[in-house]
């Protein structure tokens, strides 16, 4: 549902709702006191009903009673389908190592660009618009430590989050509130939870990225493919960048 607002905000997932079989609303433009995001709404995700304020909440009260069958729009998800087919078949091509030549499905570790795969069969580098290089095997110790990172912010922001509830759970006793501090609690424990399993991926799933990037030459190798050793990554200037 899609009310008052201004630019382009929810027009796809609204679309995605509907592929997915889902009822599309969105509020009136000529009574909404920002009309561009219904009007954005009406004009790309093609609502089911485009309604006054007034009369939207009798509509989700018969939806809620009627059964889902047959509800939404029946060409939405034909079309998404294809958009994930698309993005399949890159994800398999790079996979296959088939886009040498032009752009890659990976983000430039250092400035967060695209990247082009340039070169053939032993000489495969990976170049932003920038300039900064990669050779495949530092760019995976690069994503490696990029996704460890990612992992460890993870479990920093979890952990702020779990102490600040439980701030909010004290004040809640505080005032005398127990079954409440009690309920804010069990949304600290969930955290804790999360904290736990992504710690155990950190500390025994993920292997280390020098220590998987040797094991890795050691199976090309064996495999009679020896790669000559990677080059440093180059900055935008030629020179060292600063990648470890």
């Amino acid at each position: 549902m899609i009310l008052s607002g201004t630019l382009g905000d929810g027009s796809i997932g609204l679309m995605a709702i509907k592929a997915h079989g889902g009822v599309a609303i969105t509020q009136d433009p000529a009574e909404a006191a920002f009309e561009g995001m219904p009007r954005s709404a009406i004009r790309d995700a093609r609502p089911d009903h485009v309604l006054p304020v007034a009369e939207i909440a009798p509509l989700l009260i018969r939806l809620a009673s009627e059964p889902r069958t047959g509800r939404g729009a029946s060409a939405m998800p034909n079309d998404l389908e294809q958009e994930l087919d698309v993005i399949r078949h890159d994800l398999a091509d790079q996979a296959a190592n088939r886009r040498q030549g032009g752009p890659a499905l990976y983000a430039c570790p250092e400035c967060g660009g695209a990247l082009w795969q340039l070169g053939e069969d032993r000489l495969v580098q990976f170049r932003c618009h920038v300039g900064h290089t990669y050779s495949p095997e530092h760019l995976l110790v690069q994503k490696s430590e990029e996704l460890e990172a990612a992992l460890w912010a993870c479990v920093r922001a979890l952990t702020e989050k779990a102490t600040l509830t439980r701030q909010l759970a004290a004040r809640a006793r505080g005032t005398g509130n127990e079954e409440t501090a009690s309920q804010i609690e069990e949304q600290a424990e969930l955290d804790d939870r999360h904290i736990r399993i992504i710690r155990e991926s950190l500390l025994e799933a993920i292997p280390n990225p020098t220590t998987q990037l040797i094991e890795i030459q050691r199976l090309l190798e064996s495999a009679g493919d020896r790669p000559s050793p990677p080059p440093a990554p180059q900055g935008p200037g030629g020179g060292e960048g600063s990648n470890p």
